[in-house]
């Protein structure tokens, strides 16, 4: 089967839904791979602050949302701020959903605070991404 251009401009809602999930999927993997080389590192540890681990969980989940949001915005090429905020909310909410689950924990002002600088982040990495020059061939 033979790859025409023309047929992805006739559903743009479809390819920008497929780059917001990339996006996020890719940004979960990365905030994944992060905590457990994390848990790892502070399983060899005598001791760790508990302020500590929730500062390192803000970079992880930060970082995860700035990816998130620049290859969403790679995959897309158009509406930086606006596809990378989609990308790492979805991120967000993926991992809301999935710590209510595992703690039975209800929303509490850390997972606010994370989610705001998730966001914050995405919409960075989105503007980042769209504004990147691609390589001509």
């Amino acid at each position: 089967m033979k790859y025409d251009k023309s047929s992805r401009a006739e559903n743009p809602m479809m390819d920008a839904l497929k780059a917001i999930v990339l996006g996020a999927c890719f940004g979960a993997v990365f905030c994944m791979i992060g905590l457990i080389a994390c848990a790892l590192v502070f399983m060899g540890a005598k001791s760790i602050p508990y302020q500590m681990i929730q500062q390192i969980v803000l970079v992880i989940c930060g970082l995860g949302a700035l990816l998130s949001g620049y290859l969403c915005v790679r995959i897309s090429r158009k509406n930086g701020l606006l596809f990378g905020f989609l990308a790492a909310l979805l991120l967000f909410l993926l991992m809301l959903l999935v710590s209510v689950a595992a703690i039975q924990e209800p929303l509490t002002q850390q997972s606010l605070l994370r989610g705001l600088l998730m966001v914050i982040a995405g919409a960075i990495g989105g503007v980042i991404g769209v504004n990147k020059k691609s390589k001509r061939r």
